[in-house]
């Protein structure tokens, strides 16, 4: 049985003979080529990506720090991250850019981040981003360069209410609440309240139906007018919806596996544009990088969407703009951040 502040609703791998194009209210993705106008100086691997109530674009990058998370070099056996006495990246990682030249109009984080991950921006412009080096999560006000909530412990990895191991994305409610995939060790959702007060956490290791376990929790997204928190659990090559409504002694689990998991592959990020959730997959060695448009409720897959100029390699990110109208991917090698136009053809 799952926590009251839960209920799973559907989860979806790829499913074969679902890549269709639904005739009314068609959505297509376009590349808008030559975005950036002009490189971005000093642009390090781009891990992450969300777009501001002003529809510009904010990423996340590691700077001259060529780290990945599965380097063994990294962290030893208990997730304590082995190059904190490199101290921070002395450059500036978080960047806000305009959204028509791509230009960089605020850049900040100098001497504040060690393993930059996931970022998010809620309804107020608040700026959450995660670390997997510090295992934490802060929350900067707008223009703001001091965090004013950290949540997990500095350092110190772990698996009770107070840490996380490795946290890779971040989502915010419009009500405040916050959710923290916990992601590359404790295989876990995390919901804090406003205030940072832990209110509960999905799936729970006894408990959990048999199916619902969490493998690489990697990015979270909000649909149905935040009734369902949807996860890309990427090593379970699925996409994982979760009603935050409390569960009723007369419901069910319900789920939809998959007949085949080559069309999705492996799920890395997710965004959503109203109930529709865009997707990017890793490369896997029986599917490609590509973009997808997924219905999760019905399951269905959509469409299948590409950059034109050339093509993925590693996209780490994607976020939509808040009017629906563009798309960011943010990729890890090369650092990159791409930009699509979202149409809808009624």
């Amino acid at each position: 049985m799952c926590p009251a502040s839960f209920r799973v609703f559907v989860f979806l791998t790829g499913i074969i003979g679902c890549l269709s194009t639904i005739p009314e209210n068609e959505v297509v993705v376009s590349e808008v080529e030559d975005w950036p106008a002009e490189p971005i100086p000093k642009l390090g691997l781009v891990s992450g990506v969300a777009v501001n109530s002003r529809q510009q674009p904010i990423i996340f990058h590691r700077g001259p720090r060529k780290i990945k998370p599965y380097d063994s070099k990294l962290y030893n056996e208990t997730g304590h991250f082995l190059l904190s006495h490199e101290g921070p990246i002395m450059e500036d990682t978080v960047l806000t850019l305009e959204p028509g030249s791509g230009a960089v109009l605020r850049s900040w984080g100098k001497g504040l981040f060690y393993f930059p991950h996931g970022i998010a921006v809620d309804s107020r412009d608040n700026v959450w981003l995660t670390d997997i080096a510090l295992h934490q999560v802060m929350k900067f006000a707008e223009n703001s360069t001091t965090p004013e909530l950290i949540l997990g412990e500095k350092f110190s990895p772990g698996s009770e209410l107070h840490q996380f191991c490795k946290p890779t994305a971040v989502a915010i409610s419009k009500d405040g609440n916050v959710f923290v995939a916990d992601g590359y060790c404790n295989n876990r959702i995390l919901k804090f309240d406003a205030k940072g007060n832990y209110v509960s956490q999905f799936p729970t290791q006894d408990t959990a139906p048999k199916g619902f376990h969490l493998n690489t929790p990697h990015s979270l997204a909000f649909i149905r007018e935040e009734e369902l928190l949807c996860v890309a659990d990427r090593e379970n090559h699925r996409i994982l919806c979760v009603n935050m409504n409390p569960l009723h002694a007369s419901e069910t689990l319900k789920s939809i596996t998959s007949v085949e998991k080559q069309v999705l592959g492996s799920p890395w990020a997710i965004a959503s544009r109203g109930d529709l959730l865009l997707t990017v997959n890793g490369s896997l060695p029986y599917t490609a990088t590509s973009g997808f448009i997924v219905d999760p409720i019905t399951t269905q897959v959509i469409s299948r969407w590409n950059p034109k100029s050339s093509s993925f390699r590693y996209a780490h990110d994607i976020a939509v703009s808040p009017d629906g109208n563009f798309m960011y991917v943010a990729e890890v090698g090369p650092s990159k951040i791409w930009k699509f136009e979202i149409k809808q053809i009624n």
